[in-house]
């Protein structure tokens, strides 16, 4: 019997001899049997006989022994038939993607292997999805990633474009070509059953490797699905799947590879790397487009198409080369776009008014009919984005760009603009935020969503100060208030006190009825401070209706709406009295945190109260006031929850 040493020199040896065999077959496929240096195909056959002894000796030993695909000359190689291989190298200048090409590279050969070792024919063929926005790359990622699985397809490589995004081809021409690559007749009118079957006998028994660009739905593939042995490759704009296949979601290129991508075409774009790549929003065709023009264009100036590119109103015709038709984003990104009905348009139009990332919720908002059928529907179109670590949706820069310009064509009606649209949106996220801290399990989580709280009331304050201080600026004129920016701070308060029990609609008046909270929150402490009721509602009134536009006779509509619904007939007066009952740990609490300028956080109330106070307690005693509030004015009927405020 052999020892333990001999198997182990054995198993090396079979290991070196595979590793020769690798690079002799990377060599002929990358070059073509043709055109192969001398030595190739004497090396092949030696390495292959190696690894033949070696197995018969380790199985002589009782040692099993994997047999691998290329341990053996195909059949293919060993005739005079043609062997297709018609899929091109990748671009020279493609960068990046190591990791995604990894990743594809092992899933398929790892599907070979598990095929080959179950011995079952019914088994499925090794299938990889590349799913991906309109120029991400997808298709490039596909050549790279085929480049280094042809070794282990000898019997060639297959190229079917579909033509998905525009005008899907047809199964039955598709199966037609496959079949004609394969040697088949030209004139084959079958049916669909009967061009399957040719199709996977013409494949039994072999090694290929089949990449179908650009599908449209998994309807058009599943005919293509090779038997066991061969793999398919799929490039696809749509998020659908296949038994046992195997998807990989591409995104955006990292900053880094970017730059170095832009970089790499046109040298002199130097310094501005990074600022033409964020522009482009690292899309690889837009970089390809951006780059190539300056590089062709070396009279244009990069600074000038830098700040062509900055308007978004011209974005996209910046984008385009005039002597390459396929170099067009707005053109690849319309594909997608016109695919969609008019309602899925209309709702992409209205999701490219929002400035950020945003949740469900808030698009149901806005979106009043079929809301989460319609993300769903825009997401498997590769229209939207999804972030699974934080639950929230998000356009890519270029195509918010694209259908932010499509409200005339689409005759858009009773949409916000932009600037409302974003103070809306900023409304509903603060308010979806508080709930997300407020009901928070664990510090990590409270901590995290506090922030995204603080977040969303400053993006609030961008929107509203400017208004405030107009408000302001007419209550100082009166001499009511001694300092302009501190005044529209306190009102600014009372928009954030009031703001998680606010419910209020798209369709409202939100700028003007938030103002008015503030308004009327701080009508009281300053007219306790500095003037009389009649001297402040004038002065507050005229500065109001100067920002707004809304007339004295507008106070029997919005403002007494207002009135009656936010402030719900003295509501703070009873909060105030309500919290001057509390006892005096609590009544410090509530003071620190609702009546500092600016509320002091939890932390700093608890260092006030002094020596046995912590953060959690504080909080835990604030959370509790809070909701006893709410139950004591449903008691004394200032909240009705049949009638939620607004």
């Amino acid at each position: 019997m052999p020892s333990q040493e001999d198997i182990d020199t054995q198993l090396f040896l079979l290991k070196q001899h595979r590793a020769t065999l690798a690079h002799y077959l990377g060599q002929r496929a990358r070059l073509g049997a043709a055109f192969e240096p001398p030595g190739v195909a004497a090396g092949i056959k030696e390495a292959r006989e190696s690894i033949a002894r070696c197995k018969a000796a380790l199985r002589d030993w009782g040692v099993a022994v994997e047999d691998l695909p290329d341990d053996v000359e195909p059949v293919a190689e060993s005739s005079n038939r043609r062997v297709p291989r018609m899929l091109r190298e990748p671009a020279p200048d493609f960068v990046g993607r190591a990791n995604e090409i990894e990743y594809m590279t092992a899933a398929v050969l790892q599907a070979v292997r598990r095929g080959d070792r179950s011995g079952d024919r019914g088994a499925v063929a090794a299938i990889t999805g590349v799913r991906g926005m309109g120029g991400v790359g997808k298709s490039e990622l596909a050549y790279a990633v085929a480049q280094r699985l042809a070794p282990h397809f000898p019997d060639g490589q297959l190229l079917i474009e579909l033509q998905g995004a525009s005008r899907p081809l047809e199964v039955e021409r598709a199966l037609r070509r496959l079949l004609i690559s394969l040697g088949e007749p030209a004139e084959l009118q079958l049916d669909l059953p009967t061009l399957q079957g040719r199709f996977r006998s013409a494949l039994h028994g072999k090694r290929m490797l089949i990449l179908a660009d650009d599908a449209g739905d998994a309807l058009q593939v599943r005919p293509l699905m090779p038997p066991l042995g061969c793999a398919l490759l799929i490039t696809s704009r749509q998020r659908f799947t296949l038994p046992g296949m195997t998807t990989l979601d591409l995104r955006i290129l990292p900053p880094a590879d970017a730059e170095r991508f832009v970089l790499d075409i046109c040298r002199r774009i130097g310094k501005y790397a990074a600022e033409l790549a964020r522009l482009c929003g690292y899309l690889p065709l837009a970089l390809r487009v951006s780059a190539s023009l300056l590089a062709t264009n070396d009279d244009l100036s990069v600074p000038l198409y830098l700040a062509r590119l900055t308007d978004e109103r011209t974005r996209l015709a910046q984008l385009r080369d005039p002597d390459s038709p396929d170099l067009d984003v707005e053109a690849s990104l319309r594909l997608s776009y016109d695919a969609l009905d008019t309602a899925a348009q209309q709702a992409l139009y209205i999701l490219s008014t929002f400035p950020l990332s945003f949740s469900a919720y808030v698009a149901t908002k806005f979106i009043r009919n079929n809301a989460e059928s319609t993300l769903h529907h825009l997401r498997r179109r590769s229209l939207v984005e999804w972030d699974a670590s934080t639950n929230r949706y998000s356009l890519h820069d270029l195509i918010r760009v694209l259908a932010s310009q499509q409200k005339e064509v689409l005759a858009i009606k009773n949409v916000l603009l932009p600037d409302e649209s974003g103070l809306v949106y900023t409304v509903f996220e603060a308010q979806q935020s508080y709930k997300a801290w407020e009901a928070a399990a664990g510090d990590d989580i409270r901590i995290s969503a506090a922030e995204q709280y603080r977040r969303d009331l400053e993006l609030l304050w961008q929107h509203l100060a400017p208004d405030l201080r107009r408000v302001a600026r007419g209550w100082s004129r009166s001499g009511v208030a001694p300092d302009l920016e501190t005044l529209a701070m306190d009102m600014f308060s009372y928009i954030v006190f009031k703001l998680p029990i606010l419910q209020v609609d798209v369709q409202q008046n939100i700028r003007g009825l938030l103002i008015t909270v503030a308004r009327r929150g701080m009508s009281e402490d300053y007219q306790r401070s500095y003037a009389s009721s009649s001297e402040l509602r004038s002065s507050t009134v005229v500065a109001y209706d100067e920002q707004t536009g809304l007339k004295d006779d507008a106070q029997s509509g919005l403002e007494n709406d207002a009135i009656q619904k936010v402030n719900n007939n003295g509501i703070l007066s009873a909060v105030d009295k309500y919290w001057e009952k509390l006892g005096q740990d609590d009544r410090q609490i509530m003071r620190l945190r609702w009546r500092s300028d600016p509320p002091l956080s939890f932390q700093q109330i608890a260092q006030q109260l002094g020596p046995g106070w912590e953060e959690a307690a504080v909080r835990q005693r604030h959370h509790r006031v809070i909701a006893a509030t709410r139950n004591h004015l449903r008691e004394q009927g200032l909240l009705d929850d049949s009638e939620p405020l607004s």
